[in-house]
This record gives C-alpha cells, structure tokens and sequence, in this order.
C-alpha cells in the first residue's frame, strides 16, 4: 500500500532493485564539514509537495498543448473567428518511552535500530498532544495552531508548535501565565513525582564556568541562552510582549553532573504535559506578534545540508578520479533514518490549523480559465459560461441562504464550503476554514485611492493637494522634507511634475524686491530661483542638492555668499541682545551653577580642552546653565554647538540639534566605528572652530557614539596640533549632561532584575474613582477636553503617561471616543526590502496581513485613526531646523487624502503651520529577523505616550495610568520627575482585577544598582 500511495517509496524502491540487480558502480561519498552558506536550507519536498511538482513537470512539459486565458478573452477570439500566538512550544522525542523500550529491550536492540518504532509513537504522541490542545482545551480554546517537525542529529525527531488562544484565554497578565507554566523545581516531598521529571527532563545545563564544553557557550564565557537566570519574584511581560518568569530562590536544587542547579536553570514547563508525555516539552507565552515574528521564520526553516563529492574508488584520500559527468559538488540534503522513515510514512513535516481556501476574485468575464490547445474554442466558452467560478457561486449562495448574507467573501468558508463538483457553496457541517483573497487581477485605481500602492503619484498629489492652502514657502518646505527622508524614489520625476507649484510667490517677491511690477522670469530663470530656496532649506539640516542625484543643481554664485554656511549660521547672532541676555542670566545663578558656569568659561577661555560631565536630576536648572554658557560666548563672536541625544530635548537649547545630525553619527555603530565626517568639508572646519560643545541627556546614547566623536575630533584636530591625537576629544572642551537615574536602560532579554520593591502612593497623588477611574484621570489632565479640544493651548504642556504601546493605545483610543467629528483612517504600504539578503524568501513567508500587524518602536501602525483638533506626535526627526523632531507635539487643523495640515503645539515654533506628508520607515529594531519598508505618516495620536517618550520633557499636568506595573528600571522615577509641581501629578493604579489601588512595583536593575553606587 505504502509503494502505491508514496511517491518516495517507489522511488527508494527503484534505488533498491537497482542495487539487488548488480547493476551498480562502486562510489565514493566525501562530506565536506565547513560551508560557505547556511546551513539551514530549504526544505526538500514532502510526499503531497512531490505530487504537486509532478502536476507542475506535466505542465511544464506539456506547454505546447495546455492554453490560459481569461473568458472574456476566448470569447473575443470566437468573435473574431479565432477558434494565508499565544503559545510556543517544543516536543522532543524521548527515546526511553515504555512503548520503545518494551518492543526493542527484548530484542537486544537501540533505538536508533528501529526508526521506524520511534517515529510511529511520536507520531502519536504529537496526534494526542494536538488533539489535547484542541479538544480538551488544556490552555483554553485554541483557534489556531501549527507545527513543524526537525530531527536531532543523532536521528530523532521533535516538533515545535505555535498555538493561538480565543480571545477569551488570551495569557495577558503575569497570574495567568503562573497557572499555565512554571520555570521552578518542585519541592520533592510535596511532588516526587513532578520533582523527578522536572530534573530529569526540564534542568539546562550544567554550562558557564561549571562546564565551558557544554555547546550551548558557542566557545565563549556566557550561556548563549542566558542561563542562570535571575531569581524573580512574579512573572512580567514587558512592552514586547516577552515574559519573564517567576523564579523564586526556594533553596530546592537539582544534582546534574555532579553541579547544583537551582531555579535559575529551570526551562520554561506545564506541569500537566510534563507528567503525561515524560519528556522535554518547552512551553514558552507569546503575547504579541514582536514575540513570535522570529518563530515563523523559525518553524519554515530548512533542515542540514551538506556539501558532498561523489567519486570512483573505495577512498578519497588521495586525489580520487571524479565519475564521468559528475565533476562538481553537489549540495545535498542530510537525511538521518528517522526522518528517511517519516517521509516514507508520508506523516506531516508542516502542519497547520484550520484549513485556508484560496479565494478567487475577478470581474466580470475575467476568470482565469485552462484549455487544451485542441479544444474547440467556441465549445471552452459555451462550456466555461455555463458553470460558476467560486466567486460567482459566492453571489449564488448569498441569494439563496440567508445565514451567509452577513458574511463577506472571507469571512464565507467560515460557515460555508465550496463543493468543486457541483461548483457552488453549501452550509458547512463542521470545523470551519480560513478564506484567502490571492489573487486580485484590477483594483490599482481603488488600491491607489486608499494609498497603498507604493510610488510617488501620492507625493505629486500630495503637494497639489497641499497647494490649495499652503503658501510658497510651506510647499517647498514640504518638498525638502520628502528629501529628508528619502522617501521619493525619483525626485527628478516629482520635481519636474510640481515645480511651478513649488515656485508660488518667488516671482511676486522678486518684483517687490527689485521694486519692477512689470518684471518677467523665463521658467529656466524661476526653475533655477525655486531651487536656490531649496538649497538653502536643505543647508538649514546641513544637507544639499549634490545629495540627490537626479535633482537639477542650481546655477548661481549666491549660494556659496558664505565660504562656510554652517560656520556662518552659527556666527549670525546679534552679540548686543546676547550680552544682555547673559548679564541677566548670569545673576540668577545659583552658587552650585555659578560654580559650573566658572569652571567651563575658564576652560574655553584659557584652550586647556578639559572634559566635563554635569550630573544632576530634573528640576535643577541645567538648561538654564546651558543657556548662560550659550549667550556669554555668543556675545564674544565665540561657536557654542548645543547638541542633545534627542530632538525633542535638543529644542530646549539655544539653536539646539540633534548629536547625530551635527557630528553625523552612524545609526549602526559599532566600537570601530567613526563620523561621517571627512578632513576639508564645511563640517569639519565648524568643529574645529567650535569653542565649546554642550551634549545634553547623553546617557541616553549609546557608548560607541561618544568613541566615535572622540575618534573622529582627535583625526580632525591633528591637523591643527598632533598632539591633540592624544587628547580626550581633540583638545576641545565638551561637556555631557544628564541624569543617569532617569535614562531607560537597554537590557537582553531575560536577564532578569533582582530589585524590585512594591511603592506606596502618597494619598494625595492617587486616583481612586471607582466607577470610571480612567475617565477621572482624563478630567484631570485635560479638563472639559470635548469642548476645549479645539483651542491650540488645550495640549500644551500635559500628558497621560503608560508604561508600555498597548496602555497608551488604550487610552488614546479612549479619549478619541469622547471627541466629536468625522474619523478619517490612513492605512500603511508594507512590503520586504529588497536590500535584505532573505529578500526572495521573505517575500514567500510574510503575507501583507503579517506584515500590517508589525509594531516595533518608533514606527506608526498599519491603521490610524484621527479627527481634526486631536493632538497627534511625530515619530521620526524629519525637519529639525523647523522644529519637527522625533517626540514634536503637533495640532491637527485638516485631514487630506495624501496630507495632514498641522499646527506645533511646543519648542520653539509654537503655532505654526506644517504639511506632514506619508514617509518610508525600516524599523531598526535588532529583534526582527528581517527588514521592511513601512510607508505611512510618521505620527501616532498623544493624549497619551509612553514613558520613554517623555524623557527629556517637563510638563504641567501628568496622569500617570499603570494597569501593570513599569517593567524596567527606574521608569517609575522617569515618569513622576516628568511634571514641574507636585499638585500637577496624579497617578492611577490598578491591580490584576482592574480595580485602582495605592501601591505599584518599582523596577532596578541589580547590573545598574552596581554600576551606580559601587563606582
């Protein structure tokens, strides 16, 4: 039976009564152990994929014969007289399973003598647990699963499953994932029986400094895994979605190797399937897509390959003759015996649950329809018009069953199935299915209108929509933003079809200018004049028109009026107004400040380049320090460069920038790595004329960007003096600034804190409105906000905080609710970059749904939703130079089709207005395993945002909203130290029913506990 139904069967088969008939050569088989690829390959066929690939080999050599077309196509030649998580987890094989044991300890055999026994009862074992999971519902009612089945090296198999829980048993607090799994060792007396299984199975290690052999050290002195884990007093789950289990230090250890393991090396279990299937079965929560996107890629993975060299002779040590043809390698597929006998049992590689039916959709006349190049045409389409497509069956069933009428196209396969003989639909009995919409041959016109087909036709409607209210001025400045973010894939194309758009009102001020009415421009003349502003918006954000290379250069010698435009920039300040500025400054300073304040001026006074750090906390007027500094050496013809490792906090200083756009620092650095900044550019020679460099909030940066200034200013100034290759930061004085209690740090995942303290709220401070407590805290930081949402003061100086994306989403939601007035949805274009190397298989593996439902940092979702009046946020630096930073509070005025007309609501350009068009993103979150490309307005909603957002901020009003508790360290400080006065803060807290209390965790990292108060 096996020979008739499997196609690998008759082809081991052949091999075999090839071999038994003599007719054979002797061969040499050599493996090759280092390879240049991965290792991880695509996956040879399964039994059903072979069939698929003899279909696709009978099409391919039948090309001739076999005709397509669409229906209305044939019938025009018969016209003419032409006849498609909640849970994680991994099964491993046990091969001292009873039912193993008892059939080959008898016969004197090993398991790996009988594959075939260990594959039948895994096998079954897998087909119990699945039925487990989906009948008996041990974790709840699961919609959703898949698995996909790998082999050890040393043959046998283990499957790794991916499971989605109903709504209802969705693991979303830390209790419920304690009910599921537990990540300690039993207590032995309590349960023996649980106690032995756990150590038996469940126990990593020994590694580290017990056992550097153990593979899981890859060669180096830390678990790749991260074992020992923390001890932990409760289970969390950060903003990622990523849980950190409960790892209590209860003194039970387990012996393994002759070394004590306790909690900390415990792998993740459900007690329940640990004691029925007696093996090793990891399972882990996911709650969100950032924690399982990387398990996808995952469970497609490939198996082991191997390079290998066939060739005559019994040896191939020395220098073997190649077979006739055969004179290269071959890159192979590694079949160890088990898995050579789950294919020959045809048992699933791939498995998965419901069942997706691909949906065909078409208009009228245009299915797609297969022919035989004898066919009589005329009898194909007489045929053809007689019976429905699944589409057309669809209309046919809505009519006749009124159950379906509620259902749209995708939804139908839920409650109906497609029956292929009798080409309609028919109420299903049982189960349900999954629809798919795979193929949509038109609809470019409706796709572009909803923006998500991804070229530049938005951005030229974008500026001739913004051209209605938008003044010459805000036109090119909207242009150079899309030049900014390299979003345009052809600004030329988009220049040439929007120029004269772009050059509103430079005619009319250039006739005022020269005081001539009657003035006239060539369009070469008012082309070249448009592109002058340009240049000069681009050179505000130190970039240029030499940047971009299909753009047209400007032809005029007024562009370089300054030898050195940013050193020019810098220079143009009126000393008179900083000179009283600074006196005045200088008598409100504090003793501490004034202190400060002596010992930087005589640095930059004296050249002695010393390097300073102001440590100090919120509320002490380093800012204001900033400021004198700026204004005393300003007001001598002196550079001060004000930097900050954020936009939002570099709009808090005198003519202040981001430190990567000023110093042009790598977004991917590394300890070797330097600024973009060359010996004999426009930028250098700023730095070399800078006196003093303010770098505010710098414990938020990474250590490698300081390295990589220090690098770069110690080259550039070498050529001034060589011995200031020696000096910290080229002999130039530089101070930092920041808090580092208050700076979020970046910690591996599951490295878990062991400094947590619950913290009782003052009485004054909390919120216990029973009824609607989320609505009180509304009130209060935003009173009357239905009537008052309108008014441009109404957001501008407070804020709901949240610990993580999903709060702060809850409750912008929420206040959006309370806000009358039309919605206006604007959807994003995702798709994989082509720049990545997994590019071609990515775009097999990740479905646009997939990809729509990413959220990482710093990237808008798929879907926003806004009403005029609503204050929304920038996400991205886009325009630094006018305000528009990364954390910039904005004021929606008007919602267009390819444009968002916004007003600034804070920094330095309060009132004005801004055009936000749709801009490409590639999130540089280190966690995906792979790249995309987001098209969409760089904005989210704020009435509230995240903690981390608000660092660098101070604020009037905060309503700190913590339905869990803060997951990091000292975000709980982060956020209070956020609002100026103590009656402008108040805090709402609720506990795992939902109900507000007085007392929340407080979060430090051991790590940073040590580094703060040991050095």
């Amino acid at each position: 039976m096996v020979h008739s139904l499997n196609p690998l069967a008759k082809a081991y088969r052949k091999v075999k009564d090839a071999f038994e008939s003599g007719n054979h050569c002797q061969l040499s088989l050599r493996l090759y152990r280092n390879r240049e690829k991965d290792s991880r390959m695509h996956n040879i066929p399964t039994a059903d994929e072979v069939a698929e690939a003899q279909r696709l080999s009978f099409i391919r050599e039948n090309q001739s014969k076999i005709r397509q077309d669409v229906l209305s196509g044939l019938q025009e030649a018969v016209d003419r007289g032409d006849v498609d998580a909640s849970l994680v987890g991994k099964l491993t094989c046990n091969a001292n399973w009873p039912e193993i044991r008892d059939f080959i300890l008898p016969k004197g055999l090993q398991p790996s003598d009988r594959p075939d026994i260990v594959c039948r009862v895994f096998k079954m074992k897998l087909d119990q647990m699945m039925f487990d999971f989906k009948k008996d519902e041990i974790f709840g009612k699961v919609i959703a699963g898949m698995y996909t089945i790998e082999f050890q090296k040393r043959g046998l198999p283990h499957a790794h499953m991916l499971m989605w829980l109903d709504g209802k048993h969705k693991i979303s607090k830390g209790r419920d994932i304690d009910k599921l799994i537990s990540a300690e060792i039993p207590h032995p007396k309590l349960y023996p029986k649980l106690h032995s299984v756990v150590a038996q199975f469940m126990m990593h290690g020994p590694c580290g400094d017990a056992n550097r052999s153990s593979p899981c050290m890859n060669g180096g002195r830390q678990c790749s895994e991260f074992f020992p884990k923390r001890f932990k007093s409760s289970t969390t789950i950060d903003e990622d979605g990523y849980p950190s289990y409960k790892r209590r230090d209860t003194g039970v250890v387990v012996e393994k190797k002759g070394v004590k393991l306790d909690n900390g090396y415990v792998v993740p279990y459900n007690p329940f399937l640990l004691m029925r299937y007696q093996a090793h079965i990891n399972v882990e929560a996911c709650n969100k897509s950032n924690a399982i996107k990387y398990l996808f890629k995952y469970v497609n993975k490939g198996p082991d390959r191997s390079n290998v060299q066939i060739s005559n002779g019994e040896t191939v040590a020395n220098e073997p003759e190649i077979v006739g043809e055969i004179k290269r390698f071959y890159d192979c597929r590694y079949l160890s015996p088990s898995e050579v006998v789950w294919r020959l049992f045809a048992f699933d590689i791939h498995k998965k649950f419901p069942a997706v039916i691909r949906l065909s959709i078409h208009l009228e006349n245009q299915q797609s329809i297969r022919f035989d190049d004898n066919s009589q045409l005329q009898n194909v389409v007489s045929y053809r018009e007689s019976i429905d497509t699944m589409f057309l069956a669809w209309f046919n069933a809505n009519l006749e069953y009124e159950e379906g009428r509620a259902l749209t196209y995708a939804e139908f396969p839920s409650k109906f199935v497609f029956n292929v003989q009798e080409n309609c639909w028919q109420p299903r009995k049982h189960g349900f299915s999954i629809g798919r919409l795979t193929y949509v041959p038109v609809g470019a016109e409706a796709c572009n209108e909803l923006n998500l087909l991804k070229d530049d036709q938005e951005f030229k409607d974008g500026l001739k929509e913004s051209y209605e209210s938008a003044t010459g001025g805000q036109m090119k400045s909207l242009f150079v933003r899309l030049l900014n973010m390299n979003t345009m894939s052809n600004p030329y194309d988009v220049w040439i079809s929007t120029w004269k758009l772009l050059a509103d009102g430079i005619l009319y001020n250039r006739r005022r200018a020269l005081n001539l009415p009657e003035l006239q421009l060539t369009d070469d003349e008012l082309q070249n004049l448009c592109l002058i502003e340009i240049q000069k918006l681009l050179m505000r954000n130190g970039r240029s028109l030499s940047d971009y290379k299909s753009m047209p250069q400007p032809i005029y010698e007024d562009v370089n009026s300054f030898e050195n435009k940013l050193i020019a920039d810098e220079l143009s300040y009126n000393r008179v107004e900083l000179g009283a500025l600074h006196a005045s400054l200088l008598q409100q300073l504090t003793e501490e400040q004034h202190y400060v304040y002596s010992k930087v001026m005589t640095s930059v006074l004296s050249e002695s380049g010393e390097f300073y750090f102001l440590y100090d906390y919120g509320g002490t007027g380093k800012t204001f320090l900033w400021k004198t500094l700026s204004a005393a050496l300003r007001s001598e013809g002196k550079i001060v460069l004000n930097v900050a490792s954020s936009g939002i906090a570099s709009l808090l200083l005198p003519n202040g920038k981001t430190a990567h756009s000023t110093f042009c620092i790598p977004l991917e650095i590394n300890d070797k790595s330097t600024c973009n900044i060359t010996q004999g550019s426009h930028r250098a020679d700023l730095l070399r004329a800078a006196s003093l460099i303010i770098w505010d909030e710098a414990p938020m940066m990474n250590r490698h960007c300081f390295e990589a200034f220090d690098r770069t200013l110690k080259d550039l100034m070498s050529k001034v003096d060589p011995d200031n290759k020696t000096k910290p930061f080229g002999g130039k004085v530089v101070v930092l600034g920041g808090d580092v209690r208050k700076i979020l740090p970046v910690v591996r995942k599951d490295q878990d804190v062991n400094g947590e303290a619950q913290i009782k709220i003052p009485e004054d401070l909390f919120s216990l409105e029973v009824d609607n407590p989320l609505l009180n805290l509304v009130n209060f930081v935003y009173p009357n906000i239905v009537a008052n949402h309108g008014q441009p003061n109404c957001f501008e100086d407070q804020a709901i905080l949240g610990p993580t994306l999903e709060v702060v989403e809850q409750v912008n939601d929420f206040v959006l609710s309370m806000i009358s007035g039309e919605e206006k949805e604007y959807f994003s274009c995702d798709t994989p970059c082509k720049s990545d190397e997994d590019y071609e298989v990515q775009s097999d593996w990740f479905t646009l749904e997939f990809l729509n439902d990413i959220k990482c940092s710093g990237i808008p979702n798929h879907r926003i939703t806004l009403k005029v009046g609503v204050p929304i946020m920038l996400l991205q630096n886009i325009d630094q130079a006018s305000g528009l930073c990364n954390g910039t509070r904005l004021h929606v005025r008007d919602l267009g089709k390819n444009i968002i007309k916004a007003s600034i609501i804070t920094g330095k350009h309060p009132g004005v207005m801004v055009f936000l068009p749709r801009m490409d993103l590639v999130p540089s979150d280190s966690g995906l395993p792979f790249k995309f490309s987001h098209r969409q307005f760089p904005i989210c909603l704020c009435f509230a945002m995240t903690i981390n957002k608000s660092q660098g901020q101070s604020m009037s009003k905060v309503g700190m909203y913590l339905p869990q508790p803060v997951f990091t360290h000292v975000q709980l400080y982060v956020a209070i130290s956020r609002v100026t006065t103590k009656r402008g803060l108040k805090i709402l807290i609720l506990d795992e029913d939902g109900k507000p209390c007085t007392t929340t965790l407080n979060v430090v990292y051991g790590i940073m506990k040590e580094s703060y108060f040991e050095h």
